[in-house]
């Protein structure tokens, strides 16, 4: 019953400002930092699991272990950028996120001036013994 296996999971920890000097920058970084941490502490979503994806598969005994991950650079009013305002809009919704919090977010996220790096997906496989 061998055969390979993969796993791919998003890892937001990547999820920044490009230029730390843009106006927009602090804000934006500081308060999608405390939202990520706010998510994973209060057991809502693992938001960094995707870096972690190696090692389940180290740790479940596979061999042949190989990984990646890929993100973008992306502009604000992009497609990632519109998403990502549409998923904050609904944690505010559901009152994980303040509503001050996002409108600052938001500001950055439509600013064509604004380019952060988007989530990384990482995707890791391995080979189950026989």
């Amino acid at each position: 019953m061998g055969g390979w296996v993969l796993i791919e999971d998003a890892d937001f920890s990547s999820l920044r400002a490009v230029e730390a000097t843009h106006p927009l920058a602090a804000s934006h970084d500081r308060h999608l930092r405390e939202l990520l941490d706010r998510l994973a502490q209060a057991k809502l979503a693992d938001p960094y699991l995707g870096s972690r994806v190696r090692g389940l598969l180290e740790d479940a005994g596979l061999t042949e272990i190989d990984n990646e991950g890929m993100s973008r650079i992306a502009r604000g009013g992009e497609t990632e950028a519109r998403m990502l305002c549409m998923t904050l809009q609904a944690l505010v919704e559901r009152g994980i996120l303040s509503a001050a919090a996002y409108s600052d977010i938001h500001q950055a996220l439509l600013d064509p001036s604004f380019s952060f790096i988007t989530l990384t997906t990482f995707a890791a496989w391995g080979k189950r013994a026989s």
